[in-house]
């Protein structure tokens, strides 16, 4: 007879459905005991009515106990509106359904407790089914000091947000790794850009600060920061999109792994612009303070030294006519009379040129748009005895711009660089005087050229100094180049010589301004 081991007894359902009563009634203890132990509130609802609860729901909530839950709405602990606007029966009722449905919810929900104060929460909805009947199961946790922390961490963020903006500062993140760079919103306002059409990477922004010698620094500035770990600070200036160029002042630290590898570079950023220009206009205004002072010294030296010269010589004369005259030696006398006429002379000049050098000394008004022509016309009528007298030629551009100034004033300079050309052009044996100039985006150029003796590199600045003359023989009293620049300063404009060297010439050029919108 065969034998049957117990893998061939046949199926004993008494025997099954017991171990199944057992394995689920150790479901329903654990079940239980976790309900119970959840530090959530959870309750069980039918319909419209809580069925069951645990001991954190009635804690939760500032309850007594679980009969103040037991057969009650959900409605009783839930403010008719929610903080989004919402209508909370008609909102709860769309959740429920899908819910019930078996479309698990997750959601936040403001309820009330016991006190009447509200608090919130992140609720869990989800189907239930027992003994072959639907519930659902609701697991509430309280999230107040949560959302207590995000309001915080959110008006922080706000706060710090406006003391950027108020600092006009921002900061930057840069991973080394995969060359992202984040920038907050106040960099993108600081620099003037769109962060919808810029993406800044290393290459775009680099791209903003194109000189070389910033670009050079900025580098070594980062590579010992790297190496040293320290925090980096920088002067930078930058192009804005109108090509106009602003200024900020960054620090940067380098942040590194566990290994001591660089992982990422951040830093800040603040507009110093306004900062920065008047540090600039601070620096020219002290300039000119210097110059003008330098001008000064010089015109006190002239009036203790180079007035009295004239004085000592004329007081020595009459002295001398007077003796002449007691021994009535008239030959003696003529001649004494006329030292003493070309000494007042020489003091008449200086005090001319004195007073013509004080009066360009402020900007004369009166600026309107000149065709250089017509100037240079004037002023080659007013000098053509002396052109003629050293048989000069005068070459002039035929497309010489319009200018914009003062029209006395522009023609004091064209008539004080074209007498200087004359005075200077040496003994060549074909003097030659050459005039013109042309516009460029930011200014009008004008120079005179003469083919004279010429001027060393290290006497370019000292020409235009006032009564600084490189021949102390020649004619005038060293007024004239000062004159001219002072005029050409005052509309705004620089001016400059080139020459290269004795007997190659000299090239006066001068830069007018366009006029203001």
């Amino acid at each position: 007879m065969k034998k049957h081991d117990a893998s061939d007894q046949p199926f004993d359902d008494s025997v099954q459905q017991s171990e199944a009563d057992e394995v689920l009634a150790g479901i329903e203890q654990s079940y239980r005991t976790l309900f119970e132990a959840a530090s959530d509130a959870i309750f069980i609802v039918k319909g419209n009515r809580f069925v069951a609860c645990n001991q954190s729901a009635v804690t939760i909530f500032g309850c007594s106990n679980k009969n103040d839950f037991i057969g009650h709405s959900p409605w009783e602990f839930s403010p008719p509106i929610q903080p989004d606007g919402s209508d909370s029966k008609q909102k709860a009722i769309m959740l429920v359904k899908a819910a019930s449905d078996g479309y698990a919810q997750r959601f936040e929900w403001k309820h009330i407790k016991k006190d009447k104060t509200f608090f919130d929460a992140e609720v869990s909805l989800n189907r239930l089914t027992l003994d072959g009947k639907v519930y659902l199961q609701a697991i509430v946790r309280d999230i107040s000091m949560r959302k207590q922390n995000e309001q915080a961490l959110l008006e922080s963020e706000a706060r710090l947000k406006e003391a950027q903006q108020m600092a006009q500062l921002g900061h930057w993140y840069w991973d080394v790794k995969t060359g992202d760079v984040d920038w907050s919103e106040e960099v993108f306002k600081i620099f003037r850009l769109d962060p919808n059409t810029f993406t800044p990477q290393i290459d775009s922004i680099m791209a903003l600060s194109p000189w070389p010698e910033d670009s050079q620094r900025h580098k070594e500035l980062m590579d010992k920061v790297i190496t040293t770990g320290e925090v980096g600070t920088f002067e930078q200036r930058f192009l804005f999109p109108d090509g106009s160029t602003g200024y900020y002042y960054s620090t940067f630290q380098g942040i590194f792994d566990q290994n001591n590898s660089l992982i990422a570079i951040q830093g800040t950023v603040q507009d110093i612009t306004d900062r920065k220009m008047a540090e600039l206009e601070r620096e020219a205004l002290i300039k000119t303070l210097e110059q003008k002072n330098a001008e000064l010294e010089r015109f006190t030296y002239t009036v203790s030294h180079d007035l009295k010269t004239p004085l000592v010589t004329i007081e020595g004369f009459l002295g001398i006519i007077k003796e002449q005259s007691a021994i009535k030696n008239l030959p003696s006398v003529m001649d004494y009379l006329e030292r003493i006429s070309n000494a007042s002379k020489k003091m008449r000049t200086l005090l001319q040129d004195l007073l013509e050098f004080s009066r360009v000394g402020s900007s004369p008004g009166d600026y309107q748009s000149i065709p250089l022509q017509n100037i240079v016309d004037e002023a080659l009528e007013l000098l053509k005895p002396q052109l003629e007298i050293k048989s000069i030629s005068v070459n002039i551009d035929p497309n010489l711009p319009v200018i914009y100034g003062n029209k006395e004033r522009i023609s004091e300079v064209i008539i004080n660089l074209i007498e200087n050309a004359i005075k200077y052009i040496g003994s060549v044996s074909d003097p030659q005087i050459s005039i013109g100039g042309k516009d460029t985006n930011k200014d009008t150029v004008v120079y005179v050229k003469d083919n004279g003796i010429g001027i060393k590199p290290e006497y370019f600045d000292k020409i235009f100094r006032l009564f600084d003359k490189l021949d102390g023989n020649s004619e005038g009293s060293g007024v004239g180049l000062s004159i001219v620049k002072r005029i050409v300063e005052v509309h705004g404009g620089s001016i400059h010589v080139e020459s290269a060297g004795p007997d190659q010439g000299s090239k006066f050029i001068f830069y007018l301004p366009h006029p203001r919108d």
